[in-house]
């Protein structure tokens, strides 16, 4: 389940689409996403992750929504190797309007842009997962930059603190996360974050970096986070 930061600048929320999703969640997103993003007025915009589970757009049947917008997938997985562009092709005929591809490291960044330039209705996210951060190598951040610097690159992500695998050290990935915090405020853009049992250092370190808006992925936390 994701949900969205509620305390982002006033500047990103002055406008906000919250709707309720047929697949019983909720997204809350500013509207639109940032000056680089597409209009977005006539999507329901939905914080459902994109895995290779192969969600389904369909109930009893029929297609639920003509305007599905689909904010976290990972069409660039190796599950998608063997189908990738067909499935793609396919899902604005299942009532697919959008999908943000997000990246998980540089390489992965770097397919979303790809996908992005490939299919008019996706757009992409760079940024490196927690599970990635150890392996940053110096100057990391002036690529990633450079890859949200692109047209079609709407938010920073995926990142954030996991606490569940630790395939980072804990420091490490708050170095890097606060990093990312800091270049997503540079550039005007939201975030997409991965949160797992990790929810104190998550919100502490959002108070004390984040200026912009965003969508918490993978949050378990309570009321009290």
């Amino acid at each position: 389940h994701s949900t969205a930061i509620k305390n982002a600048a006033p500047s990103a929320i002055s406008e906000r689409a919250v709707m309720s999703s047929p697949l019983g969640s909720m997204a809350m997103m500013p509207q639109p996403i940032s000056a680089k993003a597409p209009k977005l007025s006539k999507c329901v915009i939905f914080a459902v992750t994109t895995v290779p589970g192969r969600n389904s757009c369909r109930k009893q049947g029929k297609i639920m929504n003509n305007n599905i917008f689909d904010s976290h997938a990972h069409y660039d997985s190796e599950a998608f190797d063997a189908d990738r562009k067909e499935l793609l092709n396919a899902l604005q005929q299942q009532g697919v309007c959008g999908i943000i591809n997000c990246g998980t490291d540089i390489a992965s960044s770097l397919v979303s842009l790809e996908l992005s330039d490939e299919f008019g209705f996706v757009y992409a996210a760079c940024g490196i997962h927690p599970h990635e951060a150890e392996g940053c190598k110096q100057g990391y951040l002036s690529v990633l930059k450079k890859l949200c610097m692109e047209k079609k690159c709407v938010a920073v992500g995926e990142i954030g603190l996991d606490y569940h695998y630790d395939f980072s050290p804990r420091e490490k990935q708050k170095e890097v996360f606060a990093a990312q915090l800091a270049l997503a405020n540079e550039l005007d853009l939201p975030v997409i974050i991965h949160d797992r049992e990790a929810h104190g250092d998550t919100v502490d370190i959002l108070k004390n970096h984040l200026k912009t808006g965003g969508v918490l992925h993978c949050f378990s936390g309570g009321s009290r986070h």
